[in-house]
């Protein structure tokens, strides 16, 4: 997204709370407090990012947003010091870290990426907004 200026650009310290911070950002960022699967998707994705980097990287992370309203688009790039690429299956070092890790990027973002960058690596993810009276099979019930 090199092209684009992001909509957001935070820089967060190696500090308990930075998963807070990150999650109010990008809420903030989506117009505040909604409750549907894209807004959910997207805090909880960054979140996980957040907290995957200040667990296995060194450094602060720095996080970068661009958001479409009119589209219902939303990428988050989360790029730290980190040299080793995360796998999203888990990691056996610290079984002991509670939450979902990276392995949430396998079913809640639309699109999602782990890349080399110039400062250490980058994981990004994107989410897009159902459009409005779209029929998914989740929101299907059964009468029977």
């Amino acid at each position: 997204m090199a092209d684009l200026a992001p909509d957001l650009q935070i820089v967060l310290e190696r500090v308990i709370s930075a998963p807070h911070d990150a999650r109010t950002a990008i809420s903030n960022l989506l117009g505040g407090a909604a409750n549907d699967d894209f807004w959910n998707n997207a805090l909880l994705a960054t979140s996980e990012l957040v907290t995957h980097s200040l667990t296995y990287a060194a450094g602060d992370c720095h996080l970068s947003a661009w958001h479409s309203p009119q589209s219902g688009w939303l990428r988050v790039e989360v790029t730290d010091g980190g040299g080793e690429m995360p796998s999203p299956v888990g990691d056996s070092r610290h079984p002991e870290i509670g939450g979902h890790r990276i392995a949430v990027l396998l079913q809640v973002p639309s699109a999602w990426g782990i890349e080399q960058s110039p400062f250490g690596r980058m994981v990004w993810f994107e989410v897009q907004r159902e459009p409005e009276g779209a029929d998914t099979a989740d929101d299907k019930t059964s009468t029977d």
